[in-house]
């Protein structure tokens, strides 16, 4: 039978960090070939096993378990001798300054035969043992750091992402959509023209599991809504540490993100700050102000239109045969009135029961063409005659200080008592003075053009 090196299973007893844990590795040597030694086993140490020999209460242990030695010889270790009478070599001690020291991955166990002929022993195998250094807090750190940015910016990613994070305004859901870091600092961009009836979002990147510690600091901002918001009109007038040790590892930071509402707020200006509670000591981040645009629910206007209500004068006239009556200045006419415009419209409409005032801002433009600027609007005559002429219809504004109108002009204007009078035919005797005549109302279209009173008294005063 040849001789050779017979290599058992290295058995490991994998108990975790507990006391008493041993890793035992059996070897049998049975009639080795001295001229050619070789590599009996390599041992690889997992992470687990690793730490359990280094730490500094209650560490492992790691012996070499002899069997199968030949009678009359012994084992000799580089580093000792087999004790006399055992088969067991505790390498603990060795191993462990040296797995400690933290600059190797491995060490080697020359073993030799020792006998009469041999005192000094004679290489007959080694065993290698690996393992993967610790790494330090220095490198932990700089690997949890990484994760830690990569887990926020993954959440920043989420902000960038959301169709509100580059217009943070949502006109047609009167919403506002700010989106800030965990210190508080704005991410993207404070909107203009928000209003009376906006609600702001406050969206907020937060460590995980610190999502109920953020609010919101109201540094200015009430609601207090007028019932009748009328628009303002002109009355009409012609530093690091080196010594790894001292380093502490730090954790992996997971985050996530938080959602606030404020508003709405009916005051000049809203100010605010997002707070942050940590075990009762309160920070605050930046302070931020956001002007908020008045709603009115009512606009004043001047209107010229052309109504197709004619209003006939009644005169006398000889037709060349007899002393008739005949009817003047009728027609279309051009009228100036003055117009109560209310900004109202089914497109605007909030659900029944909202708390939310109606109204405009006039500072917000809608799309030059949309039936969102379609207002309601109702006037009389700038005259004597303003209690008999009234004016319904629609305004549609075309630009700031600009609109369209039309509707139904009903109005009261005169014509003769006797309904069976033919003008310019049936005989009249008398003067105008004489000529019989009684009022009644009548409709009929208009249509013209509306502007703010600040703009007709621009037009029609004398100047100074």
């Amino acid at each position: 039978m040849k001789q050779k090196i017979t290599l058992l299973f290295v058995l490991v007893l994998c108990i975790g960090y507990t006391k008493g844990q041993t890793i035992s590795i059996p070897i049998d040597i049975a009639g080795f070939n001295i001229a050619t030694p070789k590599l009996l086993e390599s041992r690889a140490l997992n992470d687990k096993e690793r730490d359990n020999l280094i730490k500094e209460t209650k560490p492992g242990m790691v012996t070499i378990d002899f069997s199968g030695i030949p009678p009359g010889k012994s084992i000799k270790v580089n580093i000792t001798d087999l004790p006399a009478g055992s088969t067991s070599l505790d390498i603990t001690k060795d191993l462990r300054s040296i797995v400690l020291s933290n600059k190797d991955e491995k060490r080697t166990y020359v073993i030799k035969l020792v006998d009469a002929a041999h005192p000094a022993g004679q290489p007959c195998g080694s065993l290698e043992i690996t393992w993967t250094k610790k790494a330090t807090n220095v490198t932990k750190n700089a690997i949890t750091d990484a994760k830690t940015k990569a887990n926020r910016k993954r959440e920043i990613d989420k902000f960038m992402k959301s169709e509100f994070f580059d217009k943070p305004y949502d006109n047609k859901g009167d919403k506002v959509h700010l989106y800030f870091d965990e210190n508080g600092r704005l991410l993207n961009f404070l909107p203009v023209n928000v209003d009376q009836n906006d609600i702001f979002y406050m969206h907020i990147l937060c460590v995980k599991g610190d999502e109920e510690k953020y609010q919101i600091n109201v540094v200015q901002g009430d609601y207090s809504p007028s019932d009748l918001a009328i628009r303002p009109f002109d009355k009409i007038t012609t530093f690091g540490n080196s010594d790894e040790d001292m380093i502490e590892e730090k954790l992996e930071v997971e985050y996530s993100n938080t959602t606030r509402r404020a508003g709405p707020y009916t005051s000049d200006y809203f100010k605010f700050q997002i707070s942050y509670d940590s075990s009762g000591s309160v920070a605050n981040g930046p302070e931020y102000k956001l002007k908020i645009n008045k709603l009115f629910h009512v606009g004043v206007g001047v209107s010229i239109v052309r109504s197709n209500l004619e209003a006939p004068e009644y005169k006398t006239y000889y037709n060349g045969t007899d002393t008739t009556i005949e009817a003047f200045n009728g027609g279309s006419r051009t009228l100036f009135t003055f117009n109560v415009i209310w900004y109202w419209t089914i497109f605007h409409q909030k659900v029944k029961g909202d708390v939310i005032p109606n109204g405009r801002d006039v500072l917000k433009d809608e799309p030059t063409i949309s039936l969102t600027r379609l207002y309601p609007t109702i006037g009389v005559t700038i005259d004597n005659d303003f209690k008999e002429n009234f004016f319904l219809g629609a305004v549609y504004e075309f630009a700031r200080g600009g609109s369209l109108t039309a509707g139904i002009h009903y109005g009261r204007i005169s014509r003769l008592k006797d309904r069976n009078f033919e003008l310019g035919k049936t005989k009249f005797s008398g003067t105008d003075a004489d000529i019989k005549l009684d009022k009644e109302y009548k409709s009929a279209f208009y249509f013209g053009l509306n502007v703010d009173t600040r703009i007709f008294n621009l037009l029609f005063s004398k100047g100074q």
